[in-house]
């Protein structure tokens, strides 16, 4: 055993180093050494109460008590034969044993006194050990009214799935700002007792109290670490342990909107007020798009606490993409289905693929772009805007470029005249959309079909070719050329102001052929047809009304059946040469040359007119009953009718009007005839074949109708046997 004088210095030692500041050691329990038995030539095991030999020497006069120095226990070091359990009570007593005597062991020793002397260490007292304090726990304190709250981590399992999950007639806890969530619970544990009676120091008093569990997010611990109270509104509970605040706050990843998520639930005193709920948001950093409303809403809902509700609380700005403008066009770049006609019907013919434009004329512009402006998260974060479309204008074929630096504006401008044509094209160029847009313009459209619904009208400046047809009621118009593989059908024209070619022929009536050029077709029947220059028919004219400025020509036999022209009329300016003329069978044919189209046509206008105006002007008279305007018998008729002044004065304005029109048309009608007479000095009228009897022949302003049949003659301006102007005619050379 160690001695007694070192254990009391080391005990002095330790007492003046926690006097002078040092930490307190950590109490330990002196376990005595037992003595060194002696030796002896017997032993005897003890029964449970400890260890016990029979000692061989001289006998104890008294029980001997040692007490461990720590006075954690108390030893019988030697007990005299006979010695009872009072008497052993009463050494310990003397001993200063007051605490926790084995009973057992005393009755142990005491049966072996009963043989003999005990002088081997017996354990019969022992301290009671202290109890140090349990670490302080937190405690939840829900209102008296609410049954058990549901554990937290199922909370936010049917928050993060805005309020779907397991039903149970457990509700959710909502607390708002400074309400007590939960208390901190302390067991300060028990001081102990030693074998003197004197009270021994916990373990660890002299440290520093134990802290109780941390708060969780949403709680914070009262300055006097006793209360766990809310610092934000939501869903109360433990979670790990540690009191904890569960926001009722769902916020996209994205930060597009927030939204609060009202479970059945109950609560304290009072409910969430609205300023409680943009707190919530601004804690969680939710400072854009909050609704008003929608916090109005959610309080009451929260109030009611009957259902789950999901109220969104905050929207995010979003970003203005970019504006750029499209292109803009000087023509209808835009396909359409026809055009508007003015009482209201679509024309489906009028689709405008093939728009025009002229040299010079800016055929497309574009304006430059307005930039995007970022949006804002419901954090306040920026969003970046789209990429958004951007236009490229190209300058293709014929057409120019033009930029202003300034401004930013492109211009394209057509630097020759023709059809426009608009190839779009868009590719991603660094994330975005880039529509390339390129603006030709070609002096040649090619149509490889026919010209019918599914091209519509074609109104080109420049030259047309068409692989088909012109199909009925189609129109075709071209400042240059148009060339047609097919033919014309019924009701379709076709306007060029150079020259027009049909490959095949023009069948059906009304249609129209206009060329400021040659005009050249296969056949026509019942048809219109104007050239400029020379008309060229390959096989026949059929109650057609042909003119050309210079020469025309139909059929290219000299004799052939069945080939020339048949009913209606032909003409030209200088020269008609025709295979055959007139039939049998057919209506009036009329045959004219030095019969330029336009003094035709403003001939017979002007006779028209003049026919007109005779007509009215005879009518007007009779009524007025008047012979003539002859200022005589116009003074008369007024005297004879004085009452009906008025009505006579009024209609002799009228006569006088139409006596005035027909004098200029009449006028205009001798204008015409002698242009004509003036051209008919080198017209001719050339039939190769049969010109049949019924035919009327007209060169300039003079003709003749054909009695009898003739082959292979000539027409011509002339005087007849007696010196009058006319048409004369004479057999052709071979």
């Amino acid at each position: 055993m160690r001695a007694p004088a070192d254990d009391l210095t080391a005990r002095l030692r330790q007492a003046e180093r926690f006097l002078d500041g040092a930490e307190p050691a950590a109490p330990r329990r002196w376990e005595a050494t037992p003595p060194p038995r002696p030796a002896a030539p017997e032993r005897t095991a003890g029964r449970p109460g400890g260890p016990a030999s029979l000692a061989v020497g001289p006998a104890p006069e008294r029980p001997q008590v040692r007490v461990d120095p720590d006075a954690t226990r108390a030893w019988l070091t030697a007990v005299p034969r006979g010695a009872t359990v009072d008497a052993l009570r009463a050494a310990l007593t003397a001993a200063g044993v007051h605490h926790g005597a084995r009973e057992d062991a005393l009755v142990e020793a005491a049966d072996q006194a009963a043989r003999a002397p005990v002088t081997v260490p017996m354990l019969v007292a022992e301290a009671t050990p202290a109890r140090p304090p349990a670490q302080p726990a937190a405690e939840l304190a829900p209102p008296p009214h609410l049954p058990e709250p549901l554990p937290l981590d199922a909370v936010a399992a049917r928050v993060a799935a805005f309020g779907e999950g397991e039903p149970t007639a457990r509700r959710a806890w909502l607390v708002r700002p400074g309400e007590v969530v939960a208390t901190v619970a302390r067991d300060p544990g028990e001081a102990g007792v030693d074998v003197r009676g004197a009270m021994t120091l916990l373990p660890g008093a002299l440290d520093p109290p134990p802290a109780p569990p941390a708060a969780g997010p949403g709680v914070a611990l009262d300055a006097d670490a006793s209360l766990y109270r809310a610092t934000t509104v939501g869903y109360a509970g433990l979670r790990a342990g540690r009191p904890t605040v569960l926001s009722p706050l769902v916020i996209d990843a994205d930060g597009a909107w927030a939204r609060l998520v009202a479970l059945p639930l109950g609560h304290g005193p009072d409910a969430p007020d609205p300023a409680d709920l943009r707190a919530l948001l601004a804690a969680a950093g939710v400072t854009v798009g909050v609704s008003a409303p929608a916090l109005t809403e959610a309080a009451r809902v929260l109030a009611a606490g009957h259902a789950r509700r999901v109220i969104e609380l905050a929207q995010a700005e979003p970003p203005t993409p970019p504006i750029q403008p499209p292109a803009r066009f000087a023509f209808d770049a835009a396909p359409r289905v026809g055009a508007l006609r003015a009482d209201g019907s679509l024309d489906f013919k009028d689709l405008a693929l093939f728009p025009s434009v002229r040299a010079g004329e800016r055929v497309a512009s574009l304006e430059p772009g307005q930039p995007g402006r970022p949006g804002r998260t419901v954090r306040g974060e920026p969003i970046a805007p789209p990429p958004g479309a951007s236009v490229e204008l190209v300058a293709g074929r014929g057409v120019r470029r033009e930029a202003d630096a300034a401004t930013g504006a492109v211009d394209l401008v057509a630097e020759r005249p023709g059809v426009a044509r608009v190839a779009r094209r868009t590719r991603r160029r660094s994330g975005r959309a880039v529509e390339r847009v390129e603006v030709a313009v070609e002096p040649l459209v090619r149509v490889p079909g026919n010209v019918d619904f599914a091209t519509g009208h074609l109104e080109v400046l420049g030259t047309v070719w068409i692989g088909g047809d012109v199909r009925t009621g189609f129109r075709v118009r071209a400042t240059g050329d148009v060339v047609i593989e097919g033919g014309v059908e019924r009701g379709a024209t076709v306007r060029a102001e150079g020259s027009v070619r049909v490959g095949r022929g023009v069948a059906g009536p009304d249609a129209r052929l206009e060329a400021g050029g040659d005009l050249v077709v296969g056949f026509a029947q019942g048809a219109r047809l104007r050239a400029g220059q020379d008309l060229v028919v390959a096989r026949y004219l059929h109650d057609c009304d042909a003119l050309a400025g210079r020469a025309a020509q139909v059929g290219r036999g000299a004799r052939g059946r069945g080939v020339g022209v048949v009913g209606g009329r032909v003409g030209a300016g200088a020269r008609v040469r025709l295979a055959a003329v007139g039939s049998p069978w057919a209506a009036d044919t009329v045959v004219e040359a030095g019969a330029d189209a336009d003094l035709v046509e403003a001939l017979g206008a002007a006779e028209a007119g003049a026919r007109e105006a005779e007509r009215l002007l005879t009518e007007v008279l009779v009524g007025l009953r008047l012979p003539s305007l002859d200022p005589g018998v116009v003074a008369a008729r007024l005297r004879d009718d004085p009452d009906r002044r008025a009505l006579v004065e009024r209609g002799l304005r009228v006569a006088r009007d139409l006596a005035a029109r027909r004098e200029a048309h009449q006028a205009a009608a001798r204008r015409a005839r002698a242009d004509l007479g003036a051209l008919a000095e080198e017209a001719v009228v050339e039939v190769v074949g049969p010109a049949r009897g019924g035919v009327t022949v007209r060169v300039g302003a003079h003709r003749v109708r054909l009695r009898d049949d003739l082959i292979g003659v000539r027409f011509r301006h002339g005087r007849d046997r007696g010196g009058r102007p006319g048409v004369v005619f004479g057999m052709l050379d071979g």
